[in-house]
């Protein structure tokens, strides 16, 4: 390397050192083709031009490889960021349990928005399934939970029907008093 600084020096650049592709790739821990995406023009962050190029090698400053690896660390942390900014609607599916086949429509359509959806633990009358009180409380209270989490809630109605447990469901919701919290109505006609 002290042919190198030599040659930077006859340029009239003064340096502590010169560093070659090979040397930034081993420090910065990537491949050859890694570091050749990132002199692309497009490429955010850019590796600067070469401080010199000498015979067909090219140099670059110590000073001009950290000022990228500082702006490489800010890009990464935006990203970072920006992922966790980039977050799903939450949708809570509320109605009877009678209505198993609207849950599932509902369901369906809005997982394929990109949108989490949350629905009942399980479909207690259309299935015909019998829950003791203890198990039913815990059902209420796990799907209540669910609601607080929610951006919006999707009332599930066949024929305009609203039970007690939706209706609980649905004051619930009002109690919050969330502005980010939607209450939306679906029916369908049989």
């Amino acid at each position: 390397m002290n042919y190198l600084r030599q040659i930077a020096k006859n340029a009239g650049i003064e340096t502590e050192e010169i560093l070659t592709i090979n040397t930034i790739c081993e420090r910065l821990a990537i491949s050859r083709s890694t570091f050749n995406k990132f002199r692309k023009e497009n490429s955010i962050p850019c590796i600067p031009k070469c401080d010199i190029e000498f015979n067909g090698k090219q140099l670059w400053k110590v000073e001009t490889i950290n000022q990228f690896i500082k702006e490489l660390a800010e890009v990464t942390k935006l990203k970072k960021l920006e992922k966790k900014l980039i977050k799903p609607k939450i949708v809570t599916l509320c109605g009877s349990t009678k209505f198993k086949k609207e849950f599932e429509i509902v369901a369906l359509e809005e997982g394929l928005k990109g949108n989490l959806v949350f629905s009942v633990i399980g479909f207690y009358h259309y299935d015909n399934l019998n829950l003791n009180e203890e198990e039913l409380k815990m059902c209420k209270s796990t799907h209540l939970k669910k609601i607080l989490l929610s951006d919006e809630i999707i009332v599930i109605m066949v024929n305009n029907y609203i039970g007690d447990s939706t209706r609980d469901e649905i004051n619930y919701a009002n109690s919050l008093n969330s502005p980010n919290i939607i209450i939306t109505y679906r029916n369908f006609e049989k």
